[in-house]
């Protein structure tokens, strides 16, 4: 789907310090590859999911959950309140994960929507 260029690109601006302050979170598979990832960062008070994907032959194991469990702690752990992604509004895979873990969803363009969540503090109930 995504040349590894362009995914080493992203990746890179998402840990660089000047740009953006965020972090890459993956799932290793029995064999070693890499079988999903997420890239998170803060936008101002709220944390981001700039990206989530899982190869199609790991998905329906959990993978997705679990990075999206894994950049909510990160975000709490940051002091972060509001969780988001954007995505296609077609993309009903990524809408039905986001939502079934609580995130709210909003059109913000013809073909765009947004879903966003509160979150709580790991320190909190």
């Amino acid at each position: 789907m995504y040349t590894l260029a362009w995914l080493r690109a992203r990746v890179r601006f998402h840990l660089d310090p000047k740009a953006a302050t965020g972090a890459v979170f993956v799932s290793e598979g029995r064999a070693g590859g890499i079988s999903g990832h997420t890239i998170v960062r803060m936008e101002g008070a709220h944390g981001l999911f700039a990206t989530t994907f899982v190869t199609p032959r790991a998905r329906r194991h959990g993978i997705a959950s679990d990075l999206l469990r894994r950049g909510e702690a990160w975000m709490c752990d940051r002091g972060l309140t509001r969780a988001a992604t954007y995505t296609a509004a077609s993309n009903a895979k990524l809408i039905a994960l986001y939502r079934k873990h609580g995130y709210r969803l909003t059109p913000v363009e013809a073909e765009m929507v947004m879903l966003e969540r509160c979150l709580r503090s790991p320190s909190k109930p």
